[in-house]
Order: C-alpha cells, then sequence, then structure tokens
C-alpha cells in the first residue's frame, strides 16, 4: 500500500497468459473502455504482452470530453510504454544491487492498463471494500493507482491509474505499481526478505534518481 500525497496502491499477486481482451479489474466494472493498444512489447531481455485502455465517456457520467481528452493526452500509449521500456533498465540494476534475480520466473504474466478518470478513481463509495478492510482513514482514502488480482483469469495483472497532473508522483505512482509487477513476475517473493510493497517502495527510491520529465 502506497501512502502518500493521498496516493494508495492496491497491490496483490497476480498470473499471467495470453489473452484476446483485456480483463478488467472489479472495482471499474461499471467503467466503459476502449481498447487502444494490444502488442507483445520487445524489451531488451524480454517481452510483455501488453494491452492499454482507455476510459469512453457514457451517457450518464459525469466525466466530461475534455477530462477524457486530456487523459489520453497525459497518459498516451507512448507514455505508458516509456515507463515500461526504463522500469525494465531499472529493474535489473535495482534487483543486482539487491542480489535478486532479474531474469523472469513467470514469462506469460500479461500487463492490462486501463487508464480512467480523476471522476471515475474518486467515485464515492468505489473502493470502500478495500480500504475498510485496511482500516484506512479519510486522508489516505484518494486512490490515484493500483494492482489489482483479477484472480477469475489466471495469468492477467491489472493496472489502473488516473493521472495526478504532477509529474514526478504520476512518474512514481506508475513506476511503484510497475514494481509489483516485476515482484509477481519474477517470483521475488521466494527471494526478497519483504512483502510485494516493501520492495515497491524500496524500489521508488532507485526509481526517482532518474526521473527526467522531459522523457515522458
Amino acid at each position: 500500500m502506497l501512502t502518500g500525497t493521498k496516493t494508495a496502491v492496491i497491490s496483490i499477486l497476480l498470473v499471467g497468459a495470453a489473452i484476446a481482451t483485456p480483463t478488467k479489474s472489479g472495482y471499474i466494472s461499471d467503467v466503459e473502455t476502449k481498447l487502444a493498444y494490444h502488442r507483445m512489447l520487445e524489451l531488451s531481455d524480454r517481452a510483455v504482452n501488453l494491452t492499454i485502455s482507455y476510459e469512453v465517456n457514457m451517457g450518464d457520467s459525469r466525466t466530461t470530453a475534455l477530462d477524457l481528452k486530456w487523459m489520453e493526452a497525459d497518459h498516451s500509449v507512448s507514455y505508458i510504454k516509456n515507463h515500461l521500456y526504463s522500469s525494465n533498465l531499472m529493474l535489473s540494476e535495482f534487483n543486482t544491487g539487491l542480489g535478486l534475480p532479474t531474469s523472469d520466473c513467470k514469462q506469460n504474466y500479461n500487463l492490462n492498463v486501463f487508464i480512467v478518470s480523476n471522476t471515475t478513481m474518486f467515485d464515492d463509495n468505489r473502493f470502500d471494500s478495500y480500504l475498510n478492510k485496511q482500516g484506512k482513514s479519510p486522508s489516505e482514502r484518494a486512490i490515484y493507482a493500483f494492482y489489482d488480482p483479477t484472480p477469475r483469469v489466471a495469468g492477467d495483472s491489472n493496472v489502473v491509474l488516473s493521472p495526478i497532473g504532477n509529474d514526478r508522483q504520476d512518474y512514481l505512482s506508475i513506476q511503484h505499481e510497475l514494481a509489483h509487477f516485476w515482484f509477481d513476475r519474477l517470483c521475488l517473493a521466494k527471494h526478497y526478505s519483504g512483502t510485494s510493497e516493501d520492495y515497491a517502495l524500496e524500489y521508488e527510491k532507485h526509481a526517482i534518481k532518474y526521473y527526467y520529465p522531459e522523457g515522458f
């Protein structure tokens, strides 16, 4: 769980497999989305089956067309892909420094990314079931990003993001989620003494050293 600047992150172990239609988190099952990208993304030393989808305007939604246009521009397909490229490179250096594996344990972990509006993310009661279980106070209840297990579909990981409007915080939010993805894909629970959240928070401290806004 990532808190601070009213940011919370849900992180749970996921498995991956080949997909045709992105599995959508139950937390946004009511949100209409469109698939904008689906490809096996070739990284320097591995390939990730990646989908990127965006919220689309619904008749009764409080999200405006302008909100959605800004959202697609701020968190564009190339922006998400660039984060994955950079994260993969930082991962190798970070894990090597900790004496952790850098190669995949489970090569078929899919990464399904959904970009939704702040209106959708902050909708009343959307995450209450999770947050109440965690005993979170009102000041910690704003969620900008999370990593969902989608347990009903083996082989999928599901990241939901909402643009914060602060370049540095958006960078850390995405990198934090990707750290959870790598933690699961590389089976780091077998090698790392802490939790996935501990790993992601430690990874953030490494990632911030490579924060260059103009690069994204």
